[in-house]
């Protein structure tokens, strides 16, 4: 059993103090990776959970109640999690012959200030292997629905796929997450491991911004200024 958590502070650095019982837990199955994403003036969470038909993840979502400690409580804007995205397709299998296609894990959503379509990414497949990899789907908002754009392929796995631009040399890519950088532009940051991805490459992290492109579900990460991406030395998953 793994559990999500939560902790305050009053200024972003710190410190934080964290709660001493959890926000989330499920007997017997894990609830992790939590994202948070506003929408107007309302925050929701985004996490990986398993279940019994689904032992190596799903993606759901739900409300956070107003203060941002614990999720909505029913009949105060609060419902069920949304189920916004399951394994599907070979690319995501890592453990095969477990309930469900995964693991799918790592959700991350933001709002493209360009078009403003909701972007949802998601690592699936093992990350200890060059086989993890990144799903993109667009989604109507926080809580879907959410329609897949990476189905017989990842949007990103390697330095040489169609959805990035870059002369840098990577594989294994996941664990995405969305910020804000200078004039506004969305960024994308994530680790893979760098050159093919073979031992001893370490996991390192790379940041792209993410651009509109021609086509069906088309974005693409470029590199920022015509720079390699800046790295920097990350461990474990």
């Amino acid at each position: 059993m793994k559990c999500l958590g939560a902790a305050v502070a009053p200024v972003p650095e710190g410190p934080f103090a964290p709660f001493p019982d959890p926000l989330l837990c499920t007997p017997g199955f894990w609830n992790i990776d939590p994202y948070p994403v506003r929408q107007g003036d309302r925050w929701y969470l985004l996490w990986r959970r398993d279940d019994a038909d689904h032992a190596t993840g799903r993606i759901v979502a739900a409300p956070l109640a107003p203060d941002g400690r614990m999720l909505a409580a029913p009949g105060a804007g609060g419902s069920a999690p949304a189920v916004l995205l399951d394994g599907e397709h070979p690319w995501e299998e890592g453990h095969p012959g477990r309930p469900g296609i995964g693991p799918v894990e790592n959700p991350a959503m933001a709002r493209h200030p360009a078009t403003g379509e909701w972007l949802l990414t998601w690592s699936a497949n093992r990350w200890e292997t060059p086989a993890y990899a990144t799903g993109l789907a667009m989604c109507s908002g926080p809580l879907g629905p959410c329609r897949r754009v990476s189905r017989e392929a990842p949007w990103l796995r390697a330095s040489t796929d169609p959805g990035i631009a870059t002369a840098a040399g990577f594989a294994g890519a996941g664990g995405l997450s969305f910020v804000t950088g200078p004039g506004d532009h969305l960024h994308a940051v994530f680790h893979a491991y760098s050159g093919a991805g073979r031992a001893p490459s370490p996991r390192v992290g790379w940041a792209y911004r993410v651009e509109s492109a021609s086509g069906d579900g088309g974005y693409r990460l470029v590199e920022i200024a015509g720079n390699h991406p800046a790295r920097s030395a990350v461990s474990g998953s």
